[in-house]
């Protein structure tokens, strides 16, 4: 059942997240918005390519967008990729992690850890170290945290890859049964619990491996 919808003075977005009552919404070049989830206002509006300057990131330039370790997290179309890590509060630019060569537009946050994808790869971004370490899984797209673990589904091959904390893939795959064209939709997670949604149905994935369980789906 439908509880509420949110109107936004937007054409087009990418990612959104959710934080308390707050909707942050990358919005590509009309900025980051966040939006008061109660009366459907916009209470903050970012555009990232005034603030960081050093040419605009054009019309993709606002891609992804989570909020964790008391931060929000955007994926910027710059260069070969970049993440921005921005106070809620103020818009303030907290930290810039540059030049990612790939894998940086979907983004998910968990146990500490911001985990980015996109089909040239993925990043495992520690906000206490500041550092990237990349995980070469070139193809996939989607992508959650929960766990402990990173996960990435790859919609052509119909898989999802669990990643530990060090960046290393686990061995197990988790083929998506019964499509006559296997392909993953999307990848979250719910009470640390990582989710399939896949193009007509849900799938929960194993805690201990990466098995895909109680598929259903409505064709």
């Amino acid at each position: 059942m439908v509880e509420k919808q949110v109107h936004l003075p937007i054409s087009d977005s990418g990612q959104f997240a959710i934080d308390g009552h707050t909707l942050w919404v990358a919005a590509f070049d009309q900025g980051i918005l966040g939006v008061d989830t109660r009366d459907g206002q916009v209470v903050d509006r970012w555009n990232l390519d005034k603030i960081l300057g050093g040419g605009p990131g054009g019309q993709d330039s606002g891609r992804g967008v989570t909020v964790g370790d008391g931060s929000v997290w955007v994926s910027r179309d710059v260069g070969s990729g970049e993440v921005v890590r921005l106070d809620p509060a103020t818009g303030r630019v907290q930290r810039v992690f540059a030049d990612l060569h790939g894998g940086y537009i979907n983004l998910a946050y968990g146990d500490g850890v911001v985990w980015t994808t996109d089909n040239a790869g993925m990043n495992r971004i520690d906000p206490r170290a500041n550092s990237v370490r990349h995980v070469d899984l070139p193809g996939v797209w989607n992508v959650a945290a929960g766990g402990g673990y990173g996960w990435a589904s790859d919609d052509a091959k119909g898989v999802v890859y669990k990643v530990d904390q060090s960046g290393r893939p686990l061995d197990g795959v988790a083929g998506l049964p019964n499509l006559q064209e296997p392909r993953s939709a999307n990848c979250l997670a719910e009470g640390g619990r990582p989710f399939l949604v896949l193009l007509g149905g849900i799938g929960r994935l194993g805690h201990r491996g990466v098995a895909a369980l109680s598929v259903t789906y409505s064709m």
